[in-house]
């Protein structure tokens, strides 16, 4: 584990040393003239950039440009309905831009030919490739959405900092009010839409042929970060509760996992790895209820407004859920007064989150279904 950190260390240096070159030869300046376009910059997960779906309309609902644009991470391409979400999208592959350099320097080329006005650096971390893909666009003004960074040496964050045109480091540690922070401060009312995830073609037929009808719990029990999952066990032992339609969801890597969960009754679907974006839409909106981690697909189930159970424990409390608060949105965690801690826990266990039993949660799926029956 050790050896694994200092080998990502050494690569993290590298890649920052020839950032540091790259910038340097091709020189951080404007270009000679700009179209009316702006492009937005969001190379994090599925959960960061799902999060920053209402900043994203807002913005285009303000109408201050003649073009739209959002660079994501190639892998994402297929999330939303662009002709919805009304941006172009921009995508790259971040494996192929750290240890390709014709593809590196093909794709600041790419960015750069656009003559964007402005360029918004959104990126809930700024690391080399958004920060390198930002400052050498040559837009006439880039923001930053902080003034620091986990990532960058504070040499090269301080050199960052001088080029960018502005730096608005929000006062909130949540990040959808950091991205809220950036609307208020320039005047752009608020905006919200669950049809941008495309599931209009979608029934459920065409996902599943067992599912017949729309009143089936999803479980989503894996997570980018497994440090922040309530643990495999405990879905186990919560699905072995739940009498009716489970279907779990997640990736293909971690169909294999969800394999092992209890079949008793047949009443639980493995679908991971077999959905699109869409049809993973298409079910969270049409499902009684959710349950998830903190994770991209727990951020899908809140944008959707779908009635949600989130466990999510301590370490990053805040600083992404809970956010939108809304009353058929419920996180469960255990309260500890070492909060926040970014999961460097000093305990033996995450109480935060092992204190949460099974059986708490599916009291909570019950009482979240009486109230959903009593509106």
């Amino acid at each position: 584990m050790k050896s694994n950190s200092f080998i990502k260390r050494i690569a993290i240096l590298l890649s920052n040393l020839l950032s540091l070159l790259i910038t340097s030869i091709y020189g951080i300046r404007k270009a000679d003239s700009f179209n009316n376009s702006i492009l937005i910059i969001n190379t994090e997960k599925l959960g960061d950039i799902i999060l920053a779906v209402d900043f994203l309309l807002s913005l285009r609902n303000a109408n201050r440009y003649l073009n739209y644009e959002l660079l994501i991470p190639e892998k994402f391409s297929s999330l939303f309905d662009w002709n919805e979400l009304k941006y172009n999208p921009v995508t790259i592959n971040k494996y192929k831009y750290r240890y390709n350099l014709l593809y590196r320097l093909n794709m600041i080329k790419h960015v750069r030919q656009k003559r964007y006005l402005r360029v918004i650096n959104i990126t809930q971390e700024r690391g080399m490739i958004n920060e390198e893909l930002t400052l050498l666009s040559g837009a006439e003004n880039t923001t930053a959405m902080k003034g620091s960074s986990l990532y960058l040496p504070d040499i090269i964050l301080e050199r960052n900092n001088k080029h960018y045109t502005e730096i608005l480091d929000s006062p909130y540690p949540n990040e959808y009010k950091r991205l809220s922070y950036y609307l208020e401060e320039n005047n752009i009312s608020p905006a919200a839409n669950d049809k941008i995830f495309g599931d209009n073609t979608v029934s459920l037929n065409s996902i599943n042929s067992h599912l017949k009808e729309k009143n089936y719990i999803i479980i989503a029990p894996m997570s980018s970060e497994m440090e922040r999952s309530w643990g495999i066990d405990n879905y186990r032992q919560l699905a072995s509760l739940i009498k009716g339609e489970i279907v779990l969801i997640g990736n293909a890597e971690e169909r294999q996992q969800l394999d092992s969960f209890p079949s008793a009754g047949e009443n639980i679907i493995n679908l991971a790895g077999e959905l699109s974006y869409n049809q993973i839409a298409f079910l969270i909106k049409n499902c009684l209820s959710f349950i998830g981690n903190d994770s991209g697909l727990t951020h899908m189930a809140h944008q959707l407004r779908a009635p949600l159970i989130a466990i999510i424990g301590g370490g990053k409390y805040g600083k992404f859920f809970p956010y939108k608060e809304r009353r058929d949105a419920i996180f469960l965690f255990h309260l500890m007064d070492c909060f926040g801690c970014d999961w460097n826990c000093i305990h033996d266990k995450k109480y935060c989150l092992v204190n949460v039993t099974p059986e708490s949660v599916y009291n909570k799926i019950i009482s979240l279904k009486e109230q959903l029956n009593e509106n």
